[in-house]
């Protein structure tokens, strides 16, 4: 008996771009508070949904489809931060501070001697690396604090493009879907406009996370791009140190020829930024650096302190709270430096655990430090992984990754195949 034509199934790739939508649109229309009736940037996106939806769809264009989905993807994350950096507030002190010390050294005195007013509480020191304000001079000069906003808008566009560019090149099967999630977690849409540094700290440390996957032997010049990005996500802050340490690991033991370059290009890195304040400030620049680790007196945000304070629990006081986070900041860094890895992407991820072990044993964890955790986090799709950790393709070694200086490079056709408003003082 004859049943007619049967239906084939999604493809690979249709199955990938049809997830993708799906998970951008969902959390496009299940907003919190305010967002459950549409901006006007929000209302655009969902009508236009459906084009990108009909693409993938339509046999004429469907090999175009993964350029336009990434692409609308793109745009759609564009527009919905800018319209946060227009109309958003300012929960963090973090860019006011990075703004007035940029008026500070422009003004030719140091900013790691000065008394800030505008941190909250005012009087603290500047805490950040000087990357942090070789990375927002142009915003400041151009608009101010306006102007550094547009520079934190940047770093999404910088982590949105190259989660485009690799998953096209690549063709992973989560590396869309981790596009569209980068693109529309609505926290990480806020913190572009509340004033926090950590959007574009991200963009840094994916793209130093990035560079490591074009390593080869017959390759020498990529450790060393690589080894520069990975000193500048260090010179930009601190935090970003578990996974510097264990990416670093991984390039010792999986290539040893390399890792000389890797290391010197990062010291080298962090020598030319580092020297001309410590010859202007001397021991005020380190310890400025080093008021980093626990300025704030209370407790706030996602930490084991702040649980112990809702449950009832002792709280650690400040100076043991320091002594404890430093003891599981160390102890953290020594596990993830350990391993042989074996691959680039189980070294990644263990950064990522110990980056968030560090921010729970912290008395002040604002949410927009897990920024940084989370770009390397929708990055591991796309990073070449072996054994039993190649479920996204890929296998280590992978040689036919695009190489770091084309990381921003033009996607071009693949194959057929208001939570800043309310937390006054969230930020450092």
């Amino acid at each position: 008996m004859d049943d007619g034509p049967q239906e084939r199934g999604l493809d690979r790739t249709q199955a990938s771009l049809l997830l993708a939508l799906i998970v951008f649109l969902g959390l496009l229309v299940s907003g919190r508070g305010n967002d459950l009736k549409p901006s006007l940037d929000r209302l655009v996106m969902v009508l236009a949904w459906p084009i990108a939806f009909g693409v993938i769809m339509v046999p004429r264009v469907r090999p175009w489809a993964p350029l336009v989905v990434a692409l609308f993807l793109i745009c759609g994350g564009f527009v919905l931060r800018w319209d946060v950096v227009l109309h958003g507030g300012h929960g963090s002190d973090v860019l006011a501070v990075t703004n007035e010390a940029l008026t500070v050294l422009l003004n030719g005195a140091d900013p790691y001697r000065h008394v800030y007013q505008s941190s909250l509480p005012p009087g603290a020191p500047f805490p950040y690396p000087p990357v942090n304000l070789l990375i927002h001079l142009p915003g400041h000069l151009v608009a101010g604090l306006y102007g550094m906003a547009l520079t934190e808008l940047a770093g999404a566009w910088v982590v949105m493009v190259v989660l485009a560019r690799f998953a096209l090149g690549r063709g992973q099967v989560l590396g869309m879907s981790m596009l569209a999630l980068y693109v529309a977690l609505p926290n990480l849409i806020e913190l572009v406009g509340d004033g926090s540094n950590d959007t574009s700290t991200g963009a840094v440390l994916v793209l130093a996370v990035m560079a490591l996957a074009s390593l080869r032997s017959d390759t020498p010049r990529h450790a060393v791009i690589a080894g520069v990005l990975a000193g500048c996500a260090l010179a930009t802050k601190q935090s970003t140190l578990p996974i510097i340490v264990a990416t670093g690991a991984w390039v010792l033991r999986a290539h040893p020829g390399l890792f000389r370059r890797y290391f010197v290009a990062l010291g080298a890195t962090l020598a030319v930024v580092s020297l001309p304040f410590l010859a202007m400030s001397g021991l005020d620049y380190l310890r400025a650096l080093a008021s980093f680790a626990g300025y704030h007196e209370g407790v706030f945000g996602w930490n084991i302190w702040v649980l112990a304070a809702d449950t009832g629990w002792p709280i650690a006081s400040q100076s043991d709270g320091l002594i404890i986070g430093g003891v599981t900041a160390a102890i953290a860094l020594i596990l993830v430096a350990l391993p042989s890895y074996r691959s680039l992407r189980t070294a990644a991820a263990s950064g990522a655990v110990a980056l968030a072990v560090l921010f729970f044993a912290q008395r002040w964890t604002s949410f927009a430090y897990f920024a940084q955790m989370l770009s390397v986090l929708v990055v591991l799709p796309m990073l070449p992984g072996s054994g039993a950790d190649a479920w996204a393709g890929g296998d280590e070694p992978d040689v036919h990754a695009a190489p770091p200086t084309e990381a921003l490079g033009a996607v071009t056709a693949p194959p057929v195949e208001n939570l800043a408003a309310s937390r006054t003082a969230e930020g450092r």
